[in-house]
C-alpha cells in the first residue's frame, strides 16, 4: 500500500514508483531456516571411542549429533521421541546403544540414534525422567528417575524395579563411584525439605542409606559430583530461594568423608543461588567447574575454596551443563538459549559452535522498508540481524544486562537506521540494579542508547508500534503493567490511562495501517481496547467470546478498513470483527483443532487481504485465500512441531514471508505466482478522480494498490 499527501497549492505532481527488486530469499514454496543458531542445551554426551562424535539434547528440538567435534551439527530426526531432552547417555562398551531421558519418558537406540524405542517401567512410563545413568562396568544395569519415580534395571531397560527408598520422593541426579563402582549416590530434589535429599548405596543400588546428615533442609537439590581421584570427596548443588537472603543463599556443598558431613562451598556474590551442574576436572581434582543460572561458568583451582568467573566469549550467562573430553581436555558447555560452546584452554575462552542448531526462542521480527534484505529478530539469546534475506544472522550487541532479553523490535519507517527494542526480565524476580526499558540505535545497530525516563524498571516490555501522523511519530510500548507512549523518539515516556487500565498485561499493540490515529491493544481477560486519537483516550470495545481467564496474544488491522480487525485468544484461536472490535466471531473454521492448539502471528497480505496466515504449535503454518472461511496448510520444509511465532511479509514482496518461531529460530519462504491468489480483473490504463470542493481541501489522501512493479504518473489539475 502506498500513501500520497497532496496539498492544495500543488498544480502538478509526478510520482515515479521505482522498480522493486525481489532478491534471493529462500527456496521457492519451501520453508528453510538458517538461524539464528541457538537453543537450550540440557545434556551433552561424548562418544567413548571416537571423541569427535558428540551428541547433545535440547529443550526445544530434541537431539543433535556432530562427527567433527562440534564444527557442524545434524538434527536427529526422531519423531517418536519427545523433543524436550533431559539426559543422553552412551553405552561405555557398545556405543551404538544409547539412552535418552525426556520430559515424557525414556527411550533406547541400538543404532547410534537412528531409531528409538520407548522404555516401559511398570508405572507412569510417560513421566518426566530427569536422571539416567549406565553402570560403567556392568552396562546392563541402569538407574533412572524423576519427580515421584525411581527405577533400576538389570537387563538394559527391558524390565524395571523400584529403588528401596521412600515412595514418591523422586530422583534428581545419580552418580557412580568411578573407583568402587558398587558405591552409588543419588539425590532427591524436593525431599531436601524433609531431610531425605541424599542417599548412598554400597551394593549397586540394592539397598540405600540416607546421608542427608547435617545438610540444611532448604531449597531443591540439583546435582551431585564425585571427585574421580579421591572418591570420598563429593560436591552437591541446589536451587535456593529467590531473591536470596543471608539465611538461604547457600547452593553448593562439599563432603570429604563420603557424605557423612557436609560444609558450605558456595561462591560469593552469585546473582541467583542456583548451580545447575558441577564437574571436577579429570586431570586435576582441585580444578572444579560449576554452571550457574545467571553468572555463567565459575572455576576453582583449589577444590572450591575460591571461585572466579570464566565467561570470555559467552553471549549469555545462563549455563546448563558441561562435559570435559578426558583425552584432550576440551570442554563443551551447554547454555540456556545460546546453544553450545567449546573451550580448548580450560575455560579461559569460549567459542560458540552451534552451527545448524536452529532452536532459538524468537519473539519478534522486523524487516526494513528501505532495504528489505535487512531484518532484525529478538530472541532469548539476544538481538540478531540478517542483511541477506535471512540466509545468515549476526549477533547485535545492544548492551543490556545478561539477565535481560529483548522482546519487541521495530525499524523506523521514516528514519532509516533508527532501530528500537525494549527489554524484559529473564529472571523470575526483577533485580533493582538492572532496570528494563527502551533501547535506541540511530546508526543501524552499531551503537545504542538506553532510555527509561517515565518507564518503570521492574516490569517487562512486550510489544511496540509506531503511529505516523503528518510529520510526527508516536511510539507505543506495551508492558506487563500498562501501555506507554513517547513523542520524542523514546527519550521520555508517559502512560496511557484515559479509559485504559494501567495495571493490565498488554501482550500486543497495533496501529491501523490505513489510519494511524487508530490504535488497538489486547491483553488480560480477552479485552480489546481501541483509541481513535492516537492514545489520548480509550474505550473497551469488547471482549472476545472466550473464557475470561485467557488473554489476547495478537491483533492485526485490515490494511484498507480500520474497523475490520483480527485477534487471537490464547487456546481459543482466531477471531474477526467488522465493527471496530465491538463484536467478534471465531474463524478457526477448518483449522485442525484440539484443546492444546495455540495460534499466533497473524499476517495479512497487504495487496490481497483475503490472503492471511497464522502459525500454530501443532500443525505449522495455515493460510487462507478467502478471509478465513477455509484454511490450508503451508508446511513444505517446515518443522511442524515448532511452537507458534510471528509471521511477517517482506516489504514490497508479498511472495516472501518470514516466520520467527518461539522454539525453532527463523524460517523463510518464497511463494511462486501459482501459490498466490491474485485478482484477475484487467486494470484500466488510466483512471480519473474528481475531488470536491475545488480547489482541494487543505489535504487529500489518495490510496491505491499496484499488482506489479510499474511506473505511475499522477497529474493534478
Amino acid at each position: 500500500m502506498f500513501h500520497l499527501k497532496i496539498l492544495s497549492h500543488m498544480f502538478l505532481a509526478i510520482l515515479l514508483i521505482g522498480i522493486l527488486s525481489i532478491s534471493a530469499f529462500s527456496d521457492e514454496n519451501s520453508w528453510s531456516t538458517n538461524g539464528p543458531y541457538g537453543g537450550s542445551v540440557k545434556t551433552i554426551a561424548i562418544h567413548p571411542f571416537n571423541r569427535q562424535i558428540i551428541y547433545l539434547g535440547t529443550i526445544q528440538n530434541g537431539m543433535y549429533k556432530t562427527t567433527d567435534s562440534g564444527e557442524t551439527w545434524t538434527h536427529l530426526e526422531a519423531e517418536d521421541v519427545h523433543p524436550t531432552m533431559r539426559v543422553i547417555t552412551i553405552h561405555p562398551l557398545g556405543p551404538d546403544t544409547m539412552y535418552a531421558a525426556t520430559a515424557q519418558g525414556m527411550y533406547k537406540s541400538t543404532n547410534a540414534g537412528v531409531d528409538w524405542n520407548m522404555l516401559y517401567p511398570p508405572t507412569a512410563p510417560e513421566n518426566e525422567i530427569r536422571a539416567l545413568v549406565i553402570h560403567p562396568v556392568e552396562p546392563n544395569i541402569l538407574f533412572a528417575g524423576g519427580i515421584f519415580v525411581d527405577w533400576r534395571s538389570t537387563d538394559g531397560g527391558q524390565t524395571w524395579d523400584r529403588l528401596e527408598i521412600p515412595l514418591g520422593i523422586g530422583l534428581e541426579d545419580i552418580d557412580i563411584d568411578p573407583i568402587n563402582t558398587d558405591i552409588i549416590y543419588l539425590i532427591c530434589g524436593s525431599a531436601t525439605l524433609i531431610g531425605l535429599g541424599v542417599w548412598k548405596s554400597y551394593d549397586k543400588g540394592e539397598t540405600w542409606y540416607n546421608i542427608h546428615n547435617n545438610l540444611d533442609s532448604t531449597g531443591y537439590l540439583i546435582d551431585i559430583e564425585i571427585d574421580p581421584f579421591d572418591t570420598d570427596v563429593l560436591y552437591l548443588s541446589k536451587l535456593n530461594a529467590e531473591p536470596p537472603t543471608p539465611n538461604d543463599s547457600t547452593c553448593l556443598y562439599k563432603s570429604t568423608d563420603g557424605g557423612q558431613t557436609w560444609f558450605d562451598n558456595t561462591p560469593e556474590g552469585l546473582t541467583r543461588p542456583y548451580i545447575k551442574t558441577i564437574r571436577v576436572s579429570p586431570f586435576n581434582h582441585n580444578t572444579v567447574f560449576i554452571c550457574t543460572s545467571q553468572d555463567g561458568v565459575l572455576k576453582s583451582t583449589d577444590g572450591g575454596m575460591h571461585w572466579q568467573a570464566i565467561n570470555e566469549g559467552l553471549k549469555v550467562r545462563g549455563t546448563a551443563t558441561l562435559e570435559i573430553d578426558t583425552t584432550n581436555g576440551e570442554i563443551y558447555l551447554g547454555t540456556y538459549d545460546d546453544g553450545i560452546y567449546k573451550s580448548t584452554d580450560e575455560g579461559e575462552n569460549w567459542q560458540k559452535i552451534s552451527y545448524n542448531i536452529s532452536a532459538s526462542v524468537c519473539m519478534d521480527i522486523a524487516i526494513s522498508n528501505h532495504q528489505p534484505s535487512i531484518a532484525y529478530v529478538t530472541s532469548l539469546n539476544g538481538l540478531h540481524c540478517s542483511t541477506d534475506n535471512g540466509q545468515s544472522w549476526n549477533y547485535v550487541n545492544v548492551g543490556f544486562p545478561y539477565i535481560h532479553g529483548p522482546h519487541a523490535v521495530v525499524l523506523d519507517e521514516h528514519m532509516p537506521g533508527y532501530i528500537y527494542t525494549a527489554t524484559f526480565h529473564k529472571t523470575r524476580k526483577p533485580l533493582p540494579l538492572y532496570p528494563t526499558g527502551f533501547y535506541r540505535s540511530t546508526d543501524s545497530g552499531i551503537s545504542w542508547d538506553f532510555f527509561n525516563d517515565g518507564l518503570p524498571g521492574n516490569i517487562n516490555y512486550v510489544d511496540m508500534a509506531i503511529s505516523y501522523v503528518d510529520e510526527e511519530e508516536r511510539i507505543f510500548l506495551s508492558s506487563s503493567q500498562g501501555l506507554y507512549y513517547s513523542d520524542d523518539v523514546g527519550e521520555t515516556w508517559a502512560i496511557c490511562s484515559d479509559g485504559l487500565p494501567t495495571d493490565y498485561w498488554f501482550d500486543i499493540v497495533e496501529v491501523a495501517p490505513c489510519n494511524n490515529k487508530i490504535i488497538g491493544v489486547g491483553g488480560d481477560f480477552n479485552q480489546f481496547f481501541i483509541s481513535r486519537n492516537r492514545g489520548e483516550n480509550w474505550i473497551l470495545a469488547g471482549r472476545l467470546p472466550a473464557p475470561d481467564d485467557l488473554y489476547i496474544t495478537d491483533i492485526e488491522f485490515h490494511p484498507f478498513d480500520p474497523e475490520h480487525i483480527f485477534a487471537i485468544s490464547y487456546f481459543e484461536g482466531l477471531f474477526e470483527s467488522t465493527d471496530g472490535g465491538m463484536n467478534w466471531v471465531n474463524i478457526n473454521n477448518n483449522i485442525p483443532w484440539d484443546n492444546h492448539i495455540i495460534l499466533w502471528g497473524i499476517a495479512i497480505n497487504p495487496l490481497n487481504p483475503l490472503n492471511m496466515f497464522v502459525s500454530s504449535n501443532h500443525i505449522g503454518v495455515c493460510q487462507t485465500h478467502d478471509g478465513g472461511q477455509t484454511w490450508e496448510l503451508l508446511n513444505n520444509g517446515l518443522d511442524t512441531t515448532c511452537a507458534p511465532g510471528n509471521i511477517k511479509f517482506v516489504p514490497g514482496d508479498t511472495a516472501s514471508l518470514f516466520f520467527a518461531s518461539y522454539t525453532r529460530s527463523v524460517w523463510s519462504i518464497t511463494r511462486t505466482a501459482t501459490e498466490i491468489t491474485c485478482n484477475k480483473k484487467i486494470l484500466s490504463d488510466n483512471f480519473s478522480l474528481h475531488n470536491y470542493p475545488n480547489p482541494f481541501n487543505i489535504s487529500t489522501m489518495i490510496r491505491y494498490n499496484l499488482p506489479k512493479n510499474s511506473d505511475v504518473r499522477i497529474e493534478i489539475y
